[in-house]
């Protein structure tokens, strides 16, 4: 068995019930959007595959025993 097939993923609302918030948060987490700087999710603990978001478990348990630090976004400036 490769590395690939022995991977544990998570969803968005598997994430949520773990982090004890709701599917909306992650999503929000996980958006860079926004005209002001917010908290957003290290881009190591998961993976876009088309409009599926998956989490890598033993990523997010690794960040979660290591003080789940959030990345904060940069605002964009206007043109």
């Amino acid at each position: 068995m490769n590395e690939l097939e022995t991977l544990e993923l998570l969803t968005v609302k598997e994430v949520a019930e773990i982090l004890k918030s709701t599917p909306k948060s992650i999503h929000t987490y996980l958006s860079g959007a926004g005209s002001k700087p917010r908290n957003k999710f290290p881009s190591h603990l998961y993976r876009k595959i088309g409009r599926k978001i998956l989490f890598i478990k033993p990523k997010l348990v690794e960040w979660i025993l290591a003080g789940a630090k959030m990345e904060k976004t940069k605002v964009k400036e206007a043109c």
